[in-house]
């Protein structure tokens, strides 16, 4: 991408360049509902050789959309269809999309055809069409590089990085052997391995027994959280991981080899092979925390939770984290010399593997840098930027070098210090709440307490936006490399990192320091578990970790003040990739990491992009332990646990908002002027779809309703009673001729079906179904004619409408409570909840509360949503507590005050498009929707909440 980025770059310098004429440039924006105003057109033979470079009549980077000799014609039907297409990627912000992967079974072409359809109709496109582009989330370790730091001889890796005689014979070996596990892992046999690599040390690992090498223990820490977890978790998480640690050195040596990366998949891998791809990226981090999902006590050990707390894989945190499982290996290799026992021996290796996994990080260059420092930088940069979006900036903005200064840890550069280190892993291993507090080596900032300020510093760590920032300088060194040296090995030598261990220039010194230190930790294991004691001590293997660095041999500095003097530098690498930076949040489906702690308050614990749906709104439904959602005309089934999509149909192909119920056995959607139904336990099509547009003609919004064992339904100004087994339509009335796809909400008592269409309320009498009443004023002021909700509350009928509230007899719809929320005016959808004793309203970017037994005034309000975002507002009463979600955020609440107990923004909002967040909760953790993604949150007491 860097060459093409050149190219591009040379393109908009050299190339024929315009902005849109007035009125295309209007034409589409009506369309698109974006701004276009920095659009930029490119023509002429820059932009024609590029365009055919990448085999495109069209293509765009960023707002600059470039055509071939001729594609650009916007006054025919052809080439304003070409024209918006591109618009539309421009309203995506589709700069950091990949070039190379232009594909039209992703849902940001399919978006991207159907806002030109669209448009060449006359009709406005759908805004909630345009997503973020794609982008990483943050780089993983490079697993290969590690298993062969634990397999292979020191000689074979040297040769390989100075290009040695005999680097094609062991390369060759490698992939050879990484072959067997390529298509039948389970398959493999120490006979098998001993065969092609008889110096190679293997063991059966946890539940499974599964057969691992040692270097695969040493490659295993970068998936699981501790030395315990790989000899405990699942071995349908294990295998899958063990697999991606193998595609991955089959495809990456296969690389060194030949020139090629041949991208191959293993059988039952956890996802496709990583790449330098930006959508392989994301979908390997995501197909890997989905695996890990409810890893640990509640759930913070999955993959992204560890890459939050992964300070413990930099030095000098690493040093205290190989030193702690190292010291607990050589405990269990003299218990096993003294007994025989071969099951200690093996505990002993499972240690040790998971212990040189850190010995092996303390070499990389890009690990040689403070993480939890650099991101303290990172925050003080931020505060100092406009317009990049920072989510938790409250919470986060004060955790710096200056206010807390103990985080960084470094007493622990000290070599004579013993231990513990105070990186948030292992501080996250303490027993109880005080020693995590304690131990993290947080303090009270002013008025915010010891527990408040850790309660910060957990959403510090969890920050996408600050691990960025750590990110970057991470990737800097491993591509530049760091020259260093240690007591043991004075002579500077030059040191590379993940992906550059064994390819970057003049490396072959620094990886045989590596692989040296790690052969001398095994080497201490072999003689304990063979006479009991050993000669090499532990200060003696420390000795060889780096400690001096600097930028050539000439001038090192203590690992200290090398790491902790880089700020300025910091500083000015954090302006270059400010704007890579900020693009790739834009891509991230939540801004934060997940859950990282046991200790965290409403934390997002997943979330799940629902594939083909694109970037419409999403609603959810939960029936017993299932969870069910719908965007796009699409339904699907997810897991509540992990959020794995389990089941997706595709209802039509015209989808756009789609509304879900359920009577336990069938599930039912509606979407685009149809009903269906779907067998739960069928999900092959749906069994049934209605055989009449509902509504009319016009293929709009259907709203279903399941009450006792009857399906109701609502659409433009008509309601229906549907045969829950055949779709057949039983009854049907319509409540207004109006045209214009009134949307039509149902609810019931059993005795009458309320429908609110259109500025007006309904009453249909369920035995003979004559409407029985409609409001004899149009509710939500005059003229107004705007979508109406109804909700029945054991006897009592409530009604919103642009911003007004109502309550209204069931039997006549006698208005006999009403009340106006707000003055401002925009036909505001008004959604409403209760707990008996309040009546909530979200409107307008506003959660109220009002009394039952006062309509004189609202009780309170409170806005959601973010700063002036004034969108729909979604409101859920349950067991005494009060969520709200809007805009991408959601909220606790209290119930009495509206006070905001907790919010957690769950997508970044920056991009164009419609974040209506739906929510719902099964009493223990909340739903949402939003965007094309559902999330799951932990909804925890609050422990000091005023």
């Amino acid at each position: 991408m860097a060459n093409d980025g050149r190219a591009l770059a040379r393109g908009i310098a050299n190339g024929v360049t315009e902005a849109l004429p007035t009125y295309l440039r209007k034409r589409l924006e009506r369309g698109l509902g974006a701004d276009l105003s920095l659009m930029r057109v490119h023509t002429g033979p820059v932009a024609d050789r590029l365009a055919r470079t990448l085999g495109a009549e069209a293509f765009t980077y960023g707002s600059d959309v470039f055509f071939r000799d001729g594609a650009y014609a916007p006054d025919t039907p052809q080439g304003l269809w070409l024209l918006a297409h591109e618009a539309a990627h421009v309203a995506q912000q589709a700069g950091a999309r990949s070039l190379d992967d232009n594909t039209h079974d992703d849902p940001w072409e399919r978006d991207a055809d159907r806002c030109a359809d669209r448009i060449l109709a006359g009709r406005r496109a759908p805004s909630t069409a345009y997503g973020p582009p794609r982008v990483p989330v943050i780089q993983r370790h490079v697993s290969f590089e590690h298993r062969l730091l634990g397999d292979a001889p020191t000689a074979d890796l040297v040769a390989v990085s100075t290009n040695g005689p005999t680097r094609g014979q062991f390369l060759g070996n490698q992939i050879e052997l990484l072959t067997l596990w390529q298509d039948d892992p389970e398959q493999v046999t120490e006979s098998d391995i001993n065969a092609k690599c008889p110096w190679i040390r293997t063991l059966r690992l946890g539940p499974g027994n599964l057969l691992v090498t040692y270097g695969e223990l040493n490659a295993l820490p970068d998936y699981l959280a501790d030395a315990g977890a790989l000899d405990t978790v699942d071995p349908t998480i294990v295998l899958p991981i063990l697999q991606v640690i193998r595609q991955e050195g089959f495809n990456q040596l296969t690389s060194l080899l030949t020139g090629g990366n041949p991208n191959v998949t293993f059988a039952q891998a956890a996802c496709e092979p990583w790449s330098l791809s930006l959508v392989n990226n994301i979908v390997e981090t995501t197909a890997l925390d989905t695996l890990t999902i409810g890893l640990g006590s509640v759930g913070q050990n999955h993959y992204q939770g560890l890459l939050a707390r992964n300070a413990c894989h930099f030095a000098p945190f690493s040093w205290y984290r190989w030193q702690a499982s190292h010291l607990i290996a050589r405990d269990l290799a003299a218990q096993a010399h003294a007994t025989g026992d071969p099951e200690m021996a093996r505990r002993a290796w499972v240690h040790h593997g998971y212990a040189d996994h850190f010995l092996e990080d303390s070499f990389a260059a890009g690990h040689l840098v403070n993480k939890t420092l650099i991101m303290q930088w990172f925050i003080e940069w931020a505060a100092q930027q406009t317009l990049l979006p920072v989510a938790d900036w409250d919470a986060i903005k004060n955790i710096t070098e200056a206010r807390q200064p103990s985080l960084a840890g470094r007493w622990l550069y000290d070599p004579s210090f013993a231990g513990p280190s105070n990186d948030p892993q292992t501080d996250q291993e303490a027993a109880s709440l005080v020693d995590r507090v304690v131990g993290s080596g947080i303090l009270a900032d002013g008025p915010v307490d010891q527990l408040a300020a850790y309660k910060n510093y957990l959403t510090f760590l969890a920050s996408a936006v600050a691990q960025l920032g750590s990110a970057t300088l991470h990737d800097y060194y491993n591509d530049n490399s760091v020259w260093a040296s240690s007591a043991a090995s004075t002579t500077p030598y030059e040191l590379w990192g993940d992906s550059t261990l064994l390819s970057g220039a003049n490396g072959g010194a620094g990886v045989q320091a590596t692989s040296e230190t790690a052969q001398l930790s095994q080497e201490a294991l072999l003689e304990i578990l063979g006479t009991g004691t050993t000669s090499i001590t532990t200060a003696q293997i420390r000795a060889h970790f780096p400690t001096k660095a600097g930028p050539d041999r000439d001038h090192l500095h203590s690992l200290e003040t090398w790491a902790t003097t880089q700020k300025s530098f910091c500083m000015d690498r954090f302006g270059e990739f400010g704007p890579t930076i900020k693009t790739a949040l834009l891509g991230l489906a939540s801004p934060r990491l997940g859950l990282v702690s046991q200790d965290q308050d409403f934390t997002s614990v997943w979330s799940a992009s629902l594939p083909g749906s694109g970037f419409y709104p999403v609603n959810s439904l939960f029936h017993g332990d299932r969870l069910f959602s719908a965007s796009d005309g699409y339904v699907y089934e997810l897991d509540p646990h992990s959020g794995a999509v389990l089941h997706t149909l595709r209802l039509t192909t015209d989808g756009d908002t789609t509304s879900l119920a359920t009577n336990g056995t069938t599930l039912y959607a509606g979407v685009s002027g149809h009903a269906y139904a779907i067998a739960l336990d069928d999900w092959s099509g749906y069994a049934w779809k209605t055989t009449r547009n509902l509504g009319g003609t016009l293929d709009e919004q259907v709203n279903l309703l399941v009450s006792g064992t009857r399906l109701f339904a609502g659409s433009d100004g008509s309601v229906y009673e549907l045969a829950p087994t055949t779709g057949a339509v039983l009854h049907s009335t319509e409540l207004t001729s109006s045209l214009g796809g009134g949307v039509t909400r149902v609810s019931t008592d059993g005795t009458y079906l309320f429908a609110g269409v259109h500025g007006y309320a309904y009453g249909v009498r369920l035995s003979d179904w004559t409407t029985t009443w409609e409001t004899p004023d149009n509710l939500g002021g005059t003229f107004a004619y705007e979508e109406v909700n109804v909700f029945v509350s054991g006897t009592r009928l409530f009604a919103g409408s642009d911003g007004y509230v109502y309550e209204l007899a069931p039997a006549t719809g006698q208005i006999l409570r009403s009340l106006q929320l707000t003055t401002d005016v925009g036909g505001d959808v008004t959604r409403m909840a209760t707990d008996g004793t309040y009546l909530f309203a979200g409107v307008h970017g506003y959660a109220y509360g009002v009394r039952l037994n006062d309509w004189g005034d609202y009780a309170w309000s409170r806005s959601v949503g973010g700063t002036l975002a004034y969108e729909e507002v979604s409101v859920l009463s349950l067991d005494g507590r009060l969520f709200a979600g809007s805009n991408g955020h959601v909220y606790r609440l209290t119930p009495e005050t509206g006070t905001v107990q907790y919010g957690q923004l769950l997508t970044s909002t920056v991009g164009a498009g419609d974040y209506d967040t739906s929510i719902l909760t099964d009493g223990t953790f909340l739903y949402a929707g939003v965007h094309g993604y559902a999330y799951k949150v932990l909804v925890t007491t609050p422990s000091n909440a005023t």
